[in-house]
This record gives structure tokens, sequence and C-alpha cells, in this order.
């Protein structure tokens, strides 16, 4: 029903003409969320995305009918007279058998619109007040982890960066003689400068730790 002022308050039961009446007044819109939409908006420190967990798994040992909870109870009560390759094979087994079954959530993922679309059936895959588990890449808050200022490569590429901005300045005087004999050259200096952050660079994309596909 809706209550005297024209909107919806939580958990109260909507009929027909309460639905019609708060759709059709310009002051009452009714915003669409994540179960709607089909997407979730992520943060904006969010710029990768490398997988969504499983929602939906054919064994999940929560009860005692289920494989996993039968498997430990009968089979690994003691570990001291258990093998556990047995126990490894079966449960390599079963992930297999999870993943022909119930395969890897699709998803699609946009840096820009911070909208990750999952390609489920809303209706039957997910319900309301359900979690959503994603495995991604997040920019650090340097207001909060304050020791990223510290890093040594940064440091040397931003003295390469005011180094080229300093020759490039410098270029616009080149050739003009200082007090004392010394002259300019600001040539010389840019070319230093780029030869520095081309080296650094390589170093950030060859000496790093390679990263997982993601999509962002």
């Amino acid at each position: 029903m809706k209550n005297v002022t024209g909107t919806f308050l939580p958990n109260e039961t909507i009929n027909g003409s309460a639905y019609h009446d708060a759709v059709l007044a310009p002051s009452n819109p009714c915003v669409l969320g994540a179960y709607d939409n089909k997407y979730v908006i992520c943060p904006d420190y969010v710029y990768g995305v490398t997988k969504v967990l499983s929602m939906g798994q054919a064994s999940s040992s929560k009860n005692i009918f289920d494989l996993q909870y039968q498997l430990r109870l009968n089979d690994l009560y003691d570990l001291t007279a258990t093998s556990v390759v047995y126990y490894k094979t079966v449960m390599a087994h079963l992930a297999m058998l999870d993943l022909e079954l119930n395969g890897h959530t699709l998803y699609r993922f946009n840096r820009l619109s911070n909208r990750l679309h999952l390609d489920i059936n809303w209706a039957t895959d997910v319900a309301l007040g359900d979690y959503i588990m994603v495995q991604g890449y997040r920019a650090m808050d340097p207001s909060t982890f304050t020791k990223v200022w510290s890093e040594p490569w940064l440091k040397h590429y931003v003295t390469a960066l005011f180094k080229r901005q300093w020759a490039i300045n410098i270029k616009k005087f080149s050739g003009i003689q200082l007090p004392g004999g010394v002259t300019l050259d600001g040539d010389k200096l840019y070319d230093e400068a780029m030869s520095e952050i081309k080296d650094l660079e390589d170093e950030l994309q060859n000496k790093s730790a390679p990263l997982d596909f993601f999509m962002g």
C-alpha cells in the first residue's frame, strides 16, 4: 500500500494501483536497483575485474547431505590413518564436475561507466539480498596508504619528469651565455631526461611481476 506522502516504505506490500500511482507521480519516480538493471555499480577505484566467484556450486558443504561433508566425515576422520591423495583426487573430480555443470560466471566490466554486467539468469541465479563476490584490481588511496609516496621508482620517475620540463623551459634560451662563461644547453638536458624516462618505463613493464588478465 502507498502511504499518505505518496512514497513507498521498506517491507510494505505494494498493490497494482499504488505502483501505478507512484510511477505516474513526477515527484516520486521509481529508482531501479542492481537486480532490475542487471548490472552492478563498482566504486571508482576499481579499474579491473579478473573473476566473479561462482554463485551456484554443485557442492558447498553446508549440510550433512553434502558430498564434501560426507567425504570428510567418512574418509577423513583421522588424517594419520588416511591418505590425502584420495581426498585430493576426489576434490579435483568434484571441481571438474562443478565446472562442467555450472561453469564460470561470465561478466563484462566497463571501467569508464563502472558497470559490471553479469551474464546470468537474474531471475533464478540470484535473489534479493545475495552478495556477489568479485576479484579484481583497485587503485590505492594515497591519503590512506601514504607509503606509496616513498616508492623509489616513483621518486626517480617524478624527478625525470621534472628534469624534462626543466629542459623544455631551457631550450627556449639555448645558446645564451651566462655570466662566468656557462652556456645553456637545453637539448642535451632534454635528451638525458627522455632517456631516463624511457629506462624507468621499461623497468616498470619488463621487470615487474606479470599481471593476470583482467577486464576493465
